[in-house]
Formats: structure tokens, sequence, C-alpha cells
């Protein structure tokens, strides 16, 4: 709840003559009480709420930064996980669309967020492709004029990295525009040490190979994004957003076996336009409230060019194995979206509409291998088109004054059609059908005590590279590095999950919960390498069902409540505990889709005046063995960070953060096995980690 308060003063002057006296009428003072709504608390789907004020609190240019404090939540690299699931398993959404083919989630501008929503059930109009959960990033609107710049810089002993941001809006009875512009640079240099062993079980031959790795990588950026908004005679709205996007992407790697190196350069060029109109039309009043409906219309229109060349040099060879390439895909992505929202009874919000896409992507690739002083060249050209279509309805209503309920039925369809010059053609068609149903429970005896439950139908589809049937061949194929291939018979994981928790939102400002959730899953998705025609393959196969289920835990509080001097400092912390098994996977450590077990965080934030603030967050996410398979097994180390701010408020329109990141420089380890009854190999890789500092300017000009 927060209070406006507005106090006037009334001075009345009563004149008679030249010389008056004064007089002063008592002083009127008027409160006005206005509770600001809280999402988390009152919506009845359930939800975290990341606040503008803190995405920017520890001046991060990464969305997966910000989002590695929140409950349940996990980040690997540019890996967004929740409930420590891998592999696509939470769907992330910009405005309740995806990210549009090409760029990643580190190319969101954090300045221009207004929230995140965290939601750990999904909704029938934000898709159910949400086993794990679904992550809503809703961007700010044009709402006043305004022009802001920010700038911040990281750098650690491997990596450095820059962010130039720029934004400018107007706006005026009938339009408004904004334009972002932002740069990117980044560079990163990564070392690594591999130690590969193999057991024949035939011949009791053992073998070990040791490997110094190195890999350098630039990745500058370009992104620039106008928006539009006319507001028409009759009050309908049209909204133009378009987006301009360049990326270059520079590798070059070397790994010295001792016997062989392979040497390996790429250059890329992605370049993306996009163009959305939005129209919006608010309806004659239905049943005594009004009524809405948006109709949207998108394309994306997406290219990248690969230039790329492969080295093997063995040490008693003079002719090393060499090969050129060149790809070039083309993407097209058109969209279609429409909504119609109405409400009746005064208790009810009816919301229906569609989410329909085509999606159209050539790829045409030259490679010329030399072995052996014998050239062959390769022409592959592929064509894949992904059609899918969406119908959904929900409605919330309030049962009574403290209980809330939502319902929602989707209906998915996608289908997958591909033919190139290295497989033969092929069609993959599925559809789901997705019941949504979530309950909140205000308790009667406590305004301040709450309880949800919530049942949905989720799902996960195979992505397009998981279907194409063609093989990525490595010039050193072996178990550490085997050849990718998809699979075009692979289905969708179907779930069924079971959620419910309990909330305290304390008058005193304390705030906790306590979550717990179950899920089914049948038709699991898991890659699988082994030897097939005497090669190292990796592919995607369906292997049966899972379970999974887990615990969430999350408080925040001032330490005023604890010692009366506290009240300039904010505690908080969470922790998520999950177990989960693969039916067709033998135990022990049978986890489902490589589950973190255990991840937690805690936190400390000190505001010391209105110029100085500052605080510290640690990160912990538990590792260990898991296996994939029958013969395929892994291990990965405990992760372990900290990270620490200062902030300092110049003046009311400038502001500095002073960062340091991953203060405890945790090593990095990761195991590979395969066992069978013929063969015994492991791969071991070790990298360094190191502290990272960083600074960052904004201004509103």
């Amino acid at each position: 709840m927060s209070t406006c308060c507005a106090t006037s003063t009334v001075h009345a002057q009563e004149n008679s003559g030249n010389k008056a006296p004064t007089k002063s009428e008592p002083t009127q003072k008027v409160e006005i009480n206005a509770k600001q709504y809280d999402a988390r608390r009152e919506d009845t789907a359930s939800k975290i709420v990341v606040t503008e004020e803190e995405i920017k609190q520890y001046g991060e240019s990464n969305v997966a930064e910000i989002l590695k404090r929140q409950s349940g939540v996990t980040v690997s690299g540019n890996e967004i996980r929740m409930r420590g699931l891998t592999n696509g398993y939470t769907q992330i959404l910009i405005d309740g669309e995806p990210l549009p083919r090409g760029m990643g989630i580190e190319t969101v501008d954090v300045n221009k967020i207004k929230r995140i929503e965290i939601l750990r059930a999904g909704t029938a109009d934000l898709s159910t492709r949400a086993i794990a959960g679904t992550i809503n990033i809703v961007m700010k609107k044009i709402e006043t004029t305004s022009r802001e710049f920010s700038t911040s810089l990281s750098r650690s002993a491997i990596e450095s990295f820059g962010n130039i941001s720029l934004n400018q809006s107007d706006k005026s009875d009938r339009f408004s525009y904004g334009v972002g512009v932002r740069i990117i640079s980044g560079h990163f240099l990564g070392r690594n040490q591999t130690l590969l062993e193999t057991l024949d079980g035939l011949t009791g031959q053992y073998a070990t190979q040791h490997a110094h790795g190195e890999a350098k990588t630039s990745f500058p950026a370009l992104i620039i994004d106008p928006r539009f908004t006319w507001t028409l005679e009759n009050g309908d709205t049209l909204t133009l957003k378009n987006q301009i996007f360049y990326q270059k992407i520079d590798r070059d790697s070397l790994t010295d076996w001792g016997s062989s190196t392979d040497k390996t350069k790429t250059h890329d060029d992605r370049k993306a336009l996009g163009a959305e109109l939005n129209w919006e039309r608010r309806l004659a009043k239905e049943f005594g409230n009004e009524s809405t409906f948006k109709f949207n219309l998108g394309v994306n229109h997406f290219m990248l060019s690969t230039t790329g060349s492969d080295q093997t040099s063995a040490a008693n060879s003079s002719l090393p194995s060499t090969r050129q390439t060149q790809l070039n895909e083309t993407h097209q992505d058109w969209k279609s979206t429409g909504s119609y929202v109405t409400s009746f009874a005064k208790t009810h919000i009816l919301k229906s509409g569609w989410d329909s896409a085509i999606a159209i992507s050539d790829s045409h690739k030259t490679q010329m291998t030399m072995q052996a002083q014998s050239p062959s060249i390769l022409n592959d050209s592929s064509d894949v088109r992904i059609q899918r279509a969406a119908f959904y309805v929900q409605d919330e209503w309030q049962t009574t004054p403290t209980w809330s309920n939502y319902f929602g039925l989707r209906w998915d369809m996608f289908q997958t059609t591909g033919s190139g010059d290295q497989f033969s053609q092929f069609k993959n068609k599925t559809s789901v059908l997705s019941p949504i149903l979530q309950s909140l429970w205000k308790l009667a005896d406590s305004k301040e005590n709450q309880v949800r439950f919530a049942f949905a139908r989720s799902f996960k589809n195979p992505e397009a590279s998981d279907l194409i049937p063609t093989k990525f061949k490595s010039l050193n194929n072996q178990f550490a590095y085997p050849e990718r291939s998809g699979n075009p018979f692979l289905k969708p994981e179907i779930a069924l999950g079971l959620d419910a928790g309990f909330e305290h939102f304390g008058e005193n400002g304390l705030k906790y919960s306590a979550s717990v959730y179950l899920k089914k899953i049948e038709n699991v998705m898991r890659r699988d390498i082994s030897l097939i025609d005497q090669r190292w393959v990796d592919m995607p196969v369906n292997d049966g069902n899972a379970q999974a289920r887990g615990l969430e835990l999350d408080t925040k509080f001032p330490l005023s409540i604890l010692f009366e001097d506290g009240k300039n400092i904010e505690f908080r912390a969470n922790a998520a505990r999950n177990w989960s098994s693969v039916d067709n996977v033998p135990a022990p450590n049978n986890r489902f889709a490589q589950q973190a077990r255990l991840s937690a965080n805690t936190g400390i934030d000190y505001k010391a005046n209105d110029n100085w603030s500052g605080g510290a967050s640690y990160t912990f996410t538990s590792g260990g063995p898991f296996r994939l398979s029958q013969e395929n097994s892994r291990y990965i180390s405990v992760s372990r960070r900290l990270d620490a701010f200062v902030k300092w408020k110049l003046s009311k329109e400038t502001t500095m953060r002073f960062v340091v990141r991953n203060l405890l420089a945790q090593d990095n380890v990761s195991i590979r096995q395969y066992v069978s009854s013929t063969l015994t190999t492991r791969s071991q890789e070790f990298s360094p980690s190191f502290r990272q500092i960083g600074v960052s300017l904004e201004m509103k000009l």
C-alpha cells in the first residue's frame, strides 16, 4: 500500500481601509490513500513480480543475471531455468510473445523493462509450452516525454563487456513515439583442460589423452527498435513496432591433444528485421462493462551467413585434414494473434483469442573437405516449414470476496515439414489440449495469509533443429566431440502438474511463502550419445516417462522487525529443493533433464540515505552426478557465486553503480562418461573462473 498526501493552505485577507489586518484560515490537510495493485498478492494466477527497481539494482545489462536471484530460478550462461530443468522447459516471452528468431535473451535492453513476471503455472493466453514455468518480460509503454542514456562496462581476466543504450520518447494527444538504440561490445577468452580416458573392454587396452583448449570470441551487436502509436478519432489505437538487429560473431579456437591439434575459425553475420502492427479497439459496453478487441500482425526476417574453417593436424603427419564451410540461412516468420476481453456480472473477466504463425527456413551449405590430399565437396540444401495454430478461452472470476478462481482451455497444433539433399522428406504433426485451473483463497481470519492451488496440462514441443536429420560431422570424431543429428520422429513431452502454496504478506513488511509442485511427464526427450557406423552421434530420442516434484521457500523483510535501527536494511532469502526420476534410466541419479537438486539465494540491501545504497547477494546451485541413459552419465560441479554493488545517486537525473561479481571465482568441472560391455570412455573438462568488476551510468537528459 502506498499513501499519497496533499496539503493545501488557503490564506484570505479581509481589507478594511488601507491597513487592514491579515487573517489566515486554518490549514486544511487532505489525505488521499491509494492502494497500489500488487499482482503477486492479488492475481489469481500464481506469479512472482520483479519490479523495475529490483531489475536495476545491481546494474546488470543481461536479464539472465537479474533472474538468478529469484526463487526457483537458476542460470547457466544465458540459459534461464525454472525448477532446475534445462533444455527449453522454461518459456521465455517478451510482452507475451516469443523472442524473435536469431535474438537471445542477452539482446533485451533492461532499461526498457517495466517488470518481469515469473509464472509457476501456465495460463491459456501465454501458451502452455512451459513444463517448468513461464517468464514474461513486460516492456515499458510510452507514457511521458523522456530521453535516457545509460552505459556499462565490466571486465575480468578473460572477458570484457560494454553496453551503450539511448532511449528517447515523446507523446502528444494523438501520437507518441519511442526510439531505442543499443550498442553491445563483448570479448571472451575461454580456457579449458580436457582429460579423455578410454578402456577397450575386449582387449583391456587403456589410453589417455590430455588437451589444452583456448577459444577467443567477440560478439558486437547493434539493435534499433522504433515504436509509433496513433490514437484515432473513434478511440482506436494503432501501434507499429519495428526492430533492426545486426551482430557479428567471430570465434577462433585451438585444442592441442598432444598427438593432434584442432583449429577452428568461424565468422557469423546475423541480420534481423522485424515489424509488428497492433490494432486495439474498445467496443460498445456489453453487460454494463467495456470490451476490448486486439489484433496483431507481425513479420520477422532473419538471415545468417557463416564462414568457417576446421583443421586437424596429426603430430606424425605433414598433411592436415582441412574443411571449408559456407552456410547461408534465411528465415521468415509470419504471425497473427488476437484477443477479445469482456466482463459480466461484475465478477467475471472473459478472454478468448488465437495465436497462429508460419515459419519458412531455407538453408544452403557448401563444404569442401581435404583429407590425405583427397578433396570432396558437399552441397547441402534444405527447406523446412513450421505451421502452428492455437485457440484459447479463459475465465477469471471472484466467487466470494475471499475466493477467486481461474479456468483456461488452450488447443495447440504444430506441423513441421522438411526436405533436403541429405535426408528424405519428413512430416511431423502434433496437437495438445491443455486445461488449466487455478484458485486463490484469502483466509477469512487473517488479511495477511492466503492459499493457492493450480492444476495445468503443459507440454514441450521439439525444436526444428531437433527434427532435421542432417548430421553435422566433425573431423576429429570422438566421444568428447560427437556429431549432432536430429530425429524427425520426435513427439512432444506432455506434463500434468499440481502446484500448491501458502503466502503471508505482513503489514510490518514481512513477506514469506512456501509452495510445492508435482509433475508427471510423458514421452521424455533426451539426447543420447552412441556409436552409429563407427561414429559418435548425439541425437534426441523419446524415452518413456518421468516424475518431478519440489519445494520452494521465499522470504523478504526489513530488519526493523528484529531491531529498531534496521529500518534501512532489507533481508531476502529463497531456496528450492527438487527431486525427479526418469523411468527408463536406471537409478541412482536418474534425474529428469539434468535437474539441479538444490538452489538457494540470500542477500541484504542497505540504504544509507537518498544518495548512497548498497548490497550483496549469494547464489548457490548444486551439482553432482546424473545419468542420461544406460550408458551415458555426467557430472557437474557445484556453483557458488557472490556479487556486491554500491549505488551512488549523483543527482536526480544521474546514477552510478559499482559492482563486483563472482567474488568467489569458483572453477568449473564437468565429466561425461560412456560405459558399455565393450568400451568405457570418460571425458573430464576443467575451466577456470575469474572475478569481474563493473561500472554503470544512467542519465535522464
